[in-house]
């Protein structure tokens, strides 16, 4: 095995998270090692790559990163009913904007391996399989963002436990799209449908409960069907998981933190969770470098209380209103209806305190 080099801090994965800590980290003065496990980043895409506007605030969003702006979600009940609730937001070339936050990340001082996989952790650092060869990378602090899997996250006993299971299409649209639609059916159990437009294209996917019997890509097609599209217009596929069981017990230790999907930092109802990966990734590279600048490991405990502070609430909420969706999930289109008026967050009684069951 090959000695490479030593780290202050190693960053397992590239995606938002992981590139937002690197860079933060590198520009706060820490010498950081990025590792991406494929072989280029930002691909393949896995996400439905969807953000609020409110993001530009915290990341410098190009406009070649920009599919197509949304000014509204419109949500479709079973029973037939539409809402429509202004929210700005954007539908991101996803590829494009994984690959400038990981550049970003490599001009703060951050160096950055692709095809490079964390196999297991050494006494003063992690063992990484790269260019086909096994190193030891020597590093003070190890930071997992790598996903809903992670494999940081199992060095910890910290691992994700609920997952929605989801298949995405991108699809040729007939005509321009200029909101974001979701679709609320029994088919999707625990979950739902959207539609993303990208301008002369849409992202359509399903997400439903993993465990679910049925396949989620049958349950794709019934519902490109349902809209009137065929197989002949897909120019590109995905699926993947997404954690929505809730933050993790603990997302910190002496020597690890865990951001993002690792940390379970998605939103349990919607999935969402570019926006808190970027946030949190923000507040991780933070913390880890106080901690190596000062030596004092307590400080990475910051981290955990920072990002608790800020989300939460509003995480423990989603939790709250997903539990009790899989409680009373029904067949039936009224009482499904119903159901998703209490639970999904368009609606004004999401905030309210649901009956524990």
């Amino acid at each position: 095995m090959k000695r490479k080099a030593s780290y202050d801090i190693v960053v397992v994965g590239a995606g938002p998270a992981g590139s937002t800590a690197a860079r933060v980290a590198g520009e706060n003065g820490a010498k950081v090692l990025l590792l991406e496990k494929r072989s280029q980043v930002g691909s393949p895409v896995q996400c439905a790559e969807h953000i609020p506007e409110a993001l530009v605030h915290h990341v410098n969003i190009q406009p070649e990163h920009i599919a197509q702006p949304v000014s509204a979600l419109e949500t479709y009940l079973p029973n037939g009913d539409v809402h429509i609730m202004p929210a700005r937001g954007y539908i991101l070339h996803r590829n494009a904007f994984d690959k400038y936050l990981a550049v970003s990340a490599n001009k703060a001082g951050a160096h950055l391996w692709v095809g490079a996989r964390a196999l297991r952790p050494s006494s003063d650092g992690l063992i990484v399989i790269h260019q086909s060869e096994e190193k030891e990378i020597g590093a003070k602090i190890i930071i997992g963002a790598d996903g809903p899997g992670s494999t940081v996250g199992h060095w910890m006993d910290q691992v994700n436990q609920d997952f929605l299971v989801a298949a995405q299409v991108e699809v040729v649209l007939d005509k321009p799209i200029e909101t974001a639609k979701i679709y609320f059916h029994s088919d999707y159990v625990h979950g739902y449908g959207w539609v993303f437009p990208k301008g002369t294209t849409a992202n359509i996917g399903v997400g439903l409960s993993a465990g679910i019997i049925g396949s989620s890509q049958k349950i794709l097609d019934r519902f490109l069907k349902r809209l009137g599209y065929g197989r002949e217009r897909v120019v590109s596929q995905t699926a993947g998981i997404i954690p929505v069981g809730g933050p993790l017990k603990s997302t910190c230790s002496d020597r690890y933190l865990l951001v993002g999907d690792a940390a379970g930092q998605t939103h349990s109802i919607t999935g969402a969770g570019i926006a808190n990966a970027i946030l949190c990734g923000e507040m991780a590279g933070r913390a880890a470098a106080k901690t190596i600048q000062t030596g004092n490991r307590r400080l990475l405990g910051d981290y955990e209380k920072e990002w608790r502070t800020y989300l939460g609430r509003s995480l423990q909420r989603a939790v709250n209103n997903r539990q009790y969706q899989k409680t009373m999930w029904t067949n039936d289109q009224a009482a499904l209806s119903a159901l998703i008026q209490e639970t999904w967050i368009a609606f004004p009684n999401y905030t309210r305190e649901k009956a524990k069951n």
